[in-house]
């Protein structure tokens, strides 16, 4: 009987000791930390504010665009040039030719074209903006020429500096002649005399036809522009046109130095005798640029006179040597 209350009791003791090991362990300090979730291994570097932040970078074309605008080219000598805060005299040198030798990215290209189309640049960074493209031998300089020379809000200036350039073109014979050539034929009729003076040079130095009448019309003209006259005797000089020998000698006295000098100039070169009693004369005007041109007139025929009173002497020597 007594057995069976031990058995009993220590069963009772038991469930309270197996009760109150329960209890201990549910409120255990090591029980109420939480266990840090794993989070990828992307994730263990930011924050939630910080993955906002890496959320928000902006699509790739936006970013190509930024650095497009603001990048800088690799040359300080041409981020200088391009940089239309600073003063002429801080973007244009004299060796610029060694200072920027040549530009090639699509990118700084782009920036020079945009100099020289731009009206409110200034005419000699615009002028340098050519020669660098010219440089960089790029290929259709003549459009963006003609782009800029098209424009008539340019300065008379910048747009005789870009007939000049557009002659350039002309001569070198490359593919843009052809793109030229009409062009320029057109600016004969230019409102701008400048213009229309160096279209003119820059088509007798191509030897072109349209030109050539031109000036054969205009130096017959009673009433030719007095502002263009010195350029056609010039034009003419290259023409090597010489049945306007007696027009031109009839401009010898013209009233304009410039229009006499280019006459008496061809004259000489063409060796007209007739010419040289007024070369004496004028080797006494008052003006001294005139009187410089007449005398050095007179000492160009001269000598050739003597060049060609010698040339028998040399053609005999120079037969009398073998042909190898």
């Amino acid at each position: 009987m007594w057995w069976n209350r031990f058995t009993v009791l220590s069963v009772i003791v038991l469930i309270v000791v197996l009760i109150a090991c329960a209890m201990s362990t549910t409120h255990s300090p090591q029980a109420l930390i939480e266990t840090p979730p794993v989070l990828p291994p992307d994730e263990k570097k930011y924050s939630s504010d910080q993955a906002a932040v890496v959320l928000s970078i902006p699509e790739p074309s936006q970013i190509i665009e930024n650095v497009n605008r603001n990048s800088e080219p690799s040359n300080p000598h041409l981020s200088a040039f391009l940089n239309g805060t600073f003063p002429v005299q801080k973007r244009v040198f004299p060796d610029m030719t060694n200072r920027i030798p040549s530009v090639s990215s699509v990118s700084e290209i782009s920036r020079v074209t945009a100099v020289i189309t731009n009206i409110n640049e200034d005419d000699t960074v615009r002028h340098e903006a050519i020669e660098l493209l010219r440089r960089s031998n790029v290929s259709n300089l003549h459009e963006v020429l003609h782009q800029a020379f098209a424009n008539e809000r340019n300065s008379p200036r910048f747009r005789r500096f870009l007939a000049q350039h557009l002659g350039i073109c002309l001569s070198a014979d490359t593919v843009g002649a052809q793109y030229v050539l009409p062009i320029l034929r057109n600016a004969l009729n230019d409102e701008c005399c400048e213009v229309r003076r160096e279209s003119l040079l820059a088509l007798a130095a191509y030897k072109d036809a349209v030109a050539r009448s031109f000036c054969s019309k205009l130096i017959q003209q009673k009433d030719a522009p007095q502002e263009m006259l010195d350029a056609v005797i010039r034009a003419i000089f290259v023409f090597d046109d010489r049945k306007h020998t007696v027009d031109i000698r009839e401009k010898l006295l013209h009233a304009d130095e410039d229009v006499q000098i280019a006459a008496i100039y061809t004259l000489s070169c063409w060796n007209d005798v007739d010419s040289q009693v007024l070369f004496l004369k004028l080797g006494n005007s008052p003006v001294r640029r005139v009187a410089s041109a007449a005398k050095s007139a007179l000492l160009r025929m001269e000598s050739n006179r003597n060049r060609n009173l010698e040339k028998p002497q040399i053609d005999k020597i120079n037969s009398s040597i073998p042909d190898f």
